[in-house]
């Protein structure tokens, strides 16, 4: 079976923080708690996020991450491309801000400014005319999110999420990988911009979600990162770090099922909900996050959820 990760279109279709490591935001309510599990949390002493920009806020995606920051009474500001697509935006009354990731880091900066987050909901839609998949590609999955990093560390804009995909590490030579990255070498793009991400001052989350499924299809669950290497297969590891997590799942479009009954697929506010967290749960902070769904599984808070991705 061939897996579809997530390959969130751009914005016009869908498109080093320090200081006392021993405690760190949670999310309902924002407030400061007590880290006993993640030594290594990066948020220090620093107020729960207050105002964050979302980036593709005009997409099916970046509009359910708008919703949810609404629903825990995060302020928002909406960066589009296009304003003709902000309208249902302006009436839940968020802040509009145009941004471009094509233009200049100057210019990407002058819509951060005031903000303490940004989840980045973008990615180029297909047109399946290789040359042009590749330029959008890279122009916006790679080069656009990188100035937007740069925009971020230029501004002080401590936290960062960044929507990926599965697969974007996985071996060359599995069939998932080597079917999504023909359309124009996406994947590596998206790692591309990951690696710029991990290697900056921020404080970063990266996950990686499979399919968009219109509805959820199981609750959803975190493995660290490179954790699903595989949709289907052989070539598939188990991670060293947690025997219990799944070295690959299936997709719905595929049919079947796969060991342990691991869905690559999670619906939108899913993917939300999980981008939303990373912005206030310790064990979020400077990971790398994989996602899938488990038919029938446990319901987990917040806390939970983050705290078994370590595992």
């Amino acid at each position: 079976s061939i897996l579809l990760p997530s390959l969130p279109a751009a914005s016009e279709a869908d498109t080093s923080v320090s200081g006392d490591h021993s405690s760190c935001p949670t999310r309902h309510p924002p407030e400061l708690v007590t880290n006993d599990h993640h030594s290594a949390c990066c948020y220090g002493n620093a107020p729960p996020p207050r105002r964050v920009v979302v980036v593709g806020a005009d997409g099916r995606t970046g509009r359910e991450v708008v919703r949810e920051l609404l629903t825990v009474g995060v302020g928002v500001r909406a960066a589009v491309r296009n304003p003709k697509r902000a309208g249902g935006l302006r009436q839940q009354g968020v802040e509009i801000a145009l941004l471009d990731v094509t233009g200049s880091t100057d210019d990407i900066a002058s819509s951060l400014k005031g903000a303490d987050g940004i989840i980045c909901c973008l990615g180029f839609r297909p047109t399946y005319i290789p040359s042009e998949d590749q330029r959008l590609a890279q122009e916006i999955d790679n080069l656009g999110v990188c100035r937007l990093v740069d925009a971020a560390v230029l501004t002080d804009v401590p936290r960062f999420v960044l929507v990926s995909s599965l697969l974007t590490n996985a071996p060359q030579d599995d069939p998932s990988y080597r079917a999504l990255n023909m359309l124009g070498g996406v994947l590596d793009a998206k790692h591309a911009s990951e690696v710029y991400l991990a290697a900056s001052p921020l404080a970063y989350t990266i996950v990686r979600p499979g399919v968009f499924a219109a509805d959820a299809q199981g609750e959803v669950r975190l493995a660290p990162e490179d954790t699903i290497t595989s949709s289907t297969g052989p070539s598939a590891r188990r991670s060293l770090s947690n025997p219990a997590a799944p070295s690959s799942c299936t997709s719905p479009l595929a049919g079947g099922s796969s060991r342990g009954g691991a869905l690559c697929a999670a619906s939108r506010a899913q993917v939300a909900r999980v981008c939303v967290s990373a912005l206030f749960q310790p064990a979020a902070c400077r990971r790398t996050v994989e996602m899938f769904s488990v038919a029938g599984g446990a319901a987990l808070g917040d806390s939970e959820m983050w705290q078994l991705s370590l595992r």
